[in-house]
């Protein structure tokens, strides 16, 4: 029957391909996430749906929305101040995820 092909699973699967796929083809996405940023968050959004339903998916989905947002907030003086998020691909970017990459090494090194 119908009924059962609405299973939280089919249908988080659903949901979230269509926005997925029509934030890609719009590319409204490119201002908060990365081409692999949005399949992670399909992925994520089609576990969310199926585990906690449309009330806990959609709590995540503010969340990212209000980060997003956040983070454009005197987007010009944080620029001016040299605070300002790097774009993605963006020298200052790389520059940041590989000193998060050795953080970890670094915090073993002085504890050992």
């Amino acid at each position: 029957s119908v009924v059962s092909l609405c299973t939280p699973t089919i249908v988080g699967f659903s949901v979230n391909t269509f926005l997925a796929l029509l934030l890609f083809v719009t590319t409204k996405y490119k201002s908060a996430l990365t081409s692999g940023g949005l399949l992670h968050a399909w992925v994520l959004g089609t576990i969310l749906w199926t585990a906690l339903g449309f009330a806990g998916w959609s709590v995540c989905v503010l969340y990212l929305i209000m980060g997003s947002l956040a983070t454009k907030v005197k987007q010009s003086d944080k620029e001016k101040q040299g605070i300002a998020e790097a774009p993605p691909g963006s020298p200052r970017a790389a520059a940041s995820r590989g000193a998060a990459r050795a953080a970890p090494g670094r915090a073993r090194a002085r504890a050992g």
